[in-house]
């Protein structure tokens, strides 16, 4: 059956059902108005009252948002239906049940109900658009009254004042005449040292301009300030002025396995090292056909002094080195097809030999470069108590986990074997590194010097020259090293 809807048939109902829905489509809008902009405000009031500054990107999304919403399901609920918009007809002008028969009666056709209808919709259409209204419109009033009260609230309301704690003073300083004099000490040691005149002069111009500032500051965080700034520059400098940190990456990637070992030397500053590996290299070539492996070998060694070219100056003592093993190389190579092997074989002994002294020389320079370094930084962090962790994290020192030190130890155990029974194995002080010694020029094991210079310290610790605050550590630094075994004293 086809449905027939009372506005079809009725211009008096059409009438009152336009303006009741879209009286509540009004309130419904005023509604979700109101409690979009009182959700804002209450926001703003919340932000102020903790101190934070009222943040458009918030408040306004979140109003905005409980606008839509609550405006919404305020018009779901205060949209009329039709039976209700007829129950409050016949109840506003008080024509009984006209309407609401008329609306149950809508779809039959017959002369009563007709009449019925016209009747009815006759009333209504005569009855003052007026006469039917809300009851106590004060109470939809109420919300919008709310929200402006509130908004107006929110926007008084200053934002609550940060109560900082008080601050605790700076920890003061003042530089104390021993930690002058040892920075001063110092200042003489590194001018008086085999550093490079370079590296040398910019290490003395940074402790002196450290000296300078330290005199005038008055507190201990700018004075841990200045002395990690220039900790960092010390390391800078040598990190800028050896080479052998540019040099070494080249070396490691090259293809060819003998002209990669370099690589390690170079790392360590260890001309030993680079004995080992250029006699290795050396090694490959004592063949009857020298051509072939001298060429692969020149070949990689040529690929890497050209990229190294481009990044470390000419005049590198280092670079000359290792461009001179090149170059002599090369002439080997060159003409050794018109000589016998014996000579080709006495050539290359002569260029290795002498790449292994330039290349001790070179890095012998380097490692006292940093050791240099190594020993003003460690002076530094003494003088005036800088921890490790109170350091950058690029210059603190790379310091082994637990795990890594565990499996280094097992490596170690397993390098040296059954060393047979107790009482004969060989004795290793601390870690046994092996070090440039400067009165016997060359490279010992540094357990074979230990007593030497424990000895040369615990004369000058006896006859005053070391201060009190040193004496322990250099006691526990020994001890370490010493690690327990028997120390045969030579003072």
């Amino acid at each position: 059956m086809k449905n027939v809807t009372v506005t079809k048939k009725s211009g008096g109902f059409a009438r009152f059902k336009k303006k009741l829905r879209r009286s509540a489509f009004f309130k419904a809008l005023v509604f979700g108005l109101s409690c979009g902009l009182l959700s804002a405000a209450v926001v703003i009031l919340y932000q102020k009252l903790t101190t934070v500054p009222p943040e458009l990107l918030l408040y306004l999304p979140v109003g905005t948002g409980v606008a839509v919403i609550m405006g919404l399901l305020a018009f779901l609920i205060l949209r009329p239906s039709e039976k209700k918009i007829a129950e409050k007809l016949d109840r506003d002008l008080a024509l009984g049940e006209k309407v609401q028969t008329m609306l149950a009666y809508q779809n039959e056709d017959s002369d009563m109900l007709t009449l019925q209808r016209e009747d009815a919709d006759e009333r209504l259409l005569k009855a003052p658009a007026r006469a039917v209204r809300y009851k106590h419109p004060w109470l939809h009033a109420f919300a919008p009254l709310l929200a402006c009260a509130v908004t107006v609230v929110a926007i008084m309301t200053p934002v609550k004042a940060v109560e900082l704690p008080p601050e605790e003073p700076e920890p003061p300083f003042e530089l104390s005449s021993w930690q002058e004099t040892a920075l001063l000490e110092l200042i003489e040691d590194v001018k008086a040292s085999e550093m490079e005149t370079s590296p040398k002069d910019a290490s003395v111009d940074a402790l002196e301009v450290l000296l300078a500032a330290l005199r005038v500051t008055d507190t201990e965080a700018d004075m841990k300030a200045m002395v990690i700034t220039v900790i960092a520059n010390l390391n800078k400098i040598i990190r800028e002025h050896n080479s052998a940190n540019t040099i070494s990456p080249y070396l490691t990637v090259s293809e060819h396995e003998k002209v990669s070992d370099l690589a390690m030397s170079l790392d360590m500053l260890n001309g030993l090292e680079a004995r080992e590996a250029l006699a290795d290299a050396r090694d490959t070539l004592k063949v009857d056909e020298v051509a072939e492996p001298l060429a692969a070998y020149l070949t990689a060694l040529n690929s890497v002094m050209a990229e190294v070219a481009e990044t470390v100056a000419e005049d590198d003592e280092l670079y000359i080195a290792l461009d001179t093993l090149a170059k002599d190389l090369s002439e080997v190579s060159r003409v050794a097809a018109d000589y016998t092997r014996d000579w080709a074989q006495t050539q290359l002994d002569t260029v290795f030999n002498n790449a292994a002294n330039n290349l001790s020389d070179a890095l012998y320079i380097q490692y006292v470069n940093k050791d240099v370094k190594n020993m003003a930084v460690a002076r530094l962090m003494e003088i005036f108590e800088i921890s490790e962790d109170e350091l950058p994290a690029e210059e603190q020192q790379q310091i082994p986990s637990d795990d890594e030190k565990e499996e280094e130890d097992k490596q170690d155990e397993e390098e040296r074997g059954d060393q047979g029974a107790p009482g004969e194995a060989e004795v290793l002080f601390g870690s046994d590194d092996v070090i440039y010694d400067p009165v016997k020029n060359e490279y010992v094991k540094y357990g074979d010097v230990i007593n030497e210079y424990f000895a040369a310290v615990s004369e000058k610790i006896i006859d005053g020259q070391t201060p009190d605050s040193l004496e322990q550590f250099i006691s526990d630094y020994f001890a370490t090293l010493y690690d327990g075994s028997d120390r045969k004293s030579e003072s």
